[in-house]
């Protein structure tokens, strides 16, 4: 199995899978076996569960979510992500199933089809840095698992360029004067039928006294995607009955209860 960084390999397993107090029967997942390098090793994590559509599974296999609705477990076919950005706490967001939770969103939420039944993509009309346009209907992901903002190669360098980042010679990544992050232009996303917008402190990493930009190169793919940096600001839902997906402004720094 080949991720953006690293891979695994290993064999299926099955087995009853505990949720959130409700369990799934006859669940397939896989167990790695061999890890040839250190990206998973040190991983504060025991594992990755896909929340895709079925047909983007490995061998096919039933993804959890998929058995939740097909033992009813839930009231709608629902699922939506609120991340806590303060790194003041040992938790680090919170996953609502079977719906959405109010108290972590104001306004609205603004939906939108999606446009393939494989990872949850659909049509974004277009980004702009300022008024500049850096995309016009777009493909993009809505991804939980990226870590920042993925562009294909041409879009990466435009979008970068645009905000005023330079390549780092020795690190070859874009880079910026960490005095003037509060300076860098807004990105904005027109999508459905809403507008959200990014500003310096939220696309910029502070990486080893370095501020990075969180818009990285995923090569030639004909897609952006929407990782952390977007789903951190932007509350958001994946809903499977309506086959879309739904942005609202998060509340920072509401507490959660388990």
């Amino acid at each position: 199995m080949i991720y953006e960084s690293g891979y695994l390999s290993g064999h299926l397993v099955e087995d009853t899978v505990s949720l959130a107090g409700k369990e799934v029967r006859n669940v397939t997942f896989g167990v790695a076996t061999d890890r040839p390098d250190d990206t998973f090793r040190y991983a504060p994590y025991d594992g990755v569960m896909g929340m895709s559509f079925f047909n983007s599974s490995l061998h096919y296999a039933q993804p959890v979510f998929y058995g939740l609705m097909k033992q009813h477990k839930l009231k709608e076919n629902v699922f939506s992500f609120y991340y806590l950005r303060n790194g003041s706490t040992r938790l680090g967001g919170e996953l609502t199933l079977g719906g959405v939770n109010p108290d972590h969103f104001e306004g609205q939420l603004h939906y939108v089809d999606i446009s393939r039944k494989f990872y949850w993509q659909f049509e974004m009309k277009s980004a702009h840095v300022n008024k500049r346009q850096v995309c016009r209907k777009c493909q993009v992901i809505a991804d939980t698992g990226c870590n920042g903002i993925g562009l294909p190669r041409d879009d990466y360098q435009r979008v970068n360029r645009a905000i005023g980042a330079t390549i780092d010679p020795e690190t070859f990544q874009y880079v910026v004067d960490c005095g003037k992050i509060d300076q860098l232009p807004e990105v904005t996303f027109k999508i459905g039928d809403g507008v959200f917008t990014l500003s310096g402190q939220d696309y910029i990493k502070h990486l080893n006294k370095r501020c990075v930009s969180g818009f990285h190169n995923i090569g030639s793919a004909k897609f952006w995607i929407l990782g952390d940096l977007f789903i951190g600001k932007y509350y958001t839902v994946f809903d499977f009955d309506k086959s879309r997906v739904g942005f609202a402004k998060t509340k920072e720094n509401i507490p959660i209860t388990i």
